[in-house]
């Protein structure tokens, strides 16, 4: 059956159940709760919570359908909270990345390519939230169950173990220097393990061998390793000519 308009609509998530309707032209998506707090997890519950929200929007008068709605929306708690936060917003995932790299905890010893690598994971992490989760607007929006998904997001889209761990070095990493500004509850991607690295042997060339990689090596190659051998410099640094 077609719901009737602005009656919202009830999505499952694990086992938590949330209502998505549209305020001003905005998607709004908000966990349903029970009078003590507590996720609903059953369906019948949901369609009665999502009922009594959505009531809020029988008054004609606009002003009083936005009054009903938030009183709908929030339990004590969120209305202090909400209160709280107009006076001093929390970060806005917008924001972060600016603060992460202007706060005096973050490690001051990261380099420029450690900083563009971090660059790079937290906007692969922004994109996704804006393709799935466009609703959230504060860092405190993301949830654990939401660090999940997107964990499961990198493992699909063929990350190396490494480069998973990476980006999971990061995000927890953001979330623990920023923990005052983003004011949450909880740190997301805590309870997300990192995965299994399979570790690769090494053994040092001998003297024989090195001669023969640098006798056979030719043109810019052999110039990239005998650069290498002689003066000590790893692949990046011979490849620039820097420590």
């Amino acid at each position: 059956m077609r719901r009737k308009r602005g009656q919202g609509h009830i999505i499952k998530r694990g086992k938590s159940y949330y209502l998505k309707f549209c305020m001003n032209g905005k998607p709004i998506v908000k966990v349903l709760r029970d009078e003590a707090g507590a996720a609903i997890q059953n369906m019948r519950d949901a369609e009665k919570e999502r009922d009594r929200i959505m009531s809020a929007y029988a008054a004609k008068d606009e002003e009083t359908l936005r009054r009903n709605a938030l009183n709908a929306l929030m339990n004590a708690g969120e209305k202090a909270e909400a209160a709280a936060d107009l006076a001093n917003p929390p970060l806005r995932i917008k924001d972060a990345w600016d603060s992460y790299l202007a706060h005096h905890d973050r490690p001051q010893d990261s380099g420029e390519r450690t900083l563009r690598d971090y660059a790079g994971y937290f906007s692969k992490f922004t994109a996704w939230l804006k393709a799935n989760h466009p609703e959230m607007i504060f860092m405190r929006d993301v949830s654990g169950e939401t660090a999940a998904e997107y964990a499961t997001f990198l493992k699909k889209s063929g990350a190396s173990p490494n480069t998973f761990n990476k980006h999971l070095f990061f995000t927890k990493l953001i979330y623990r220097v920023l923990r005052k500004e983003i004011r949450a509850a909880e740190p997301p991607f805590e309870g997300i393990r990192p995965q299994k690295l399979t570790m690769q042997g090494r053994r040092e060339l001998t003297v024989d061998e090195i001669r023969n990689v640098l006798e056979t090596a030719e043109g810019d190659l052999g110039l990239l390793l005998g650069l290498g051998a002689f003066t000590g410099l790893r692949l990046g640094d011979a490849c620039t000519l820097k420590w």
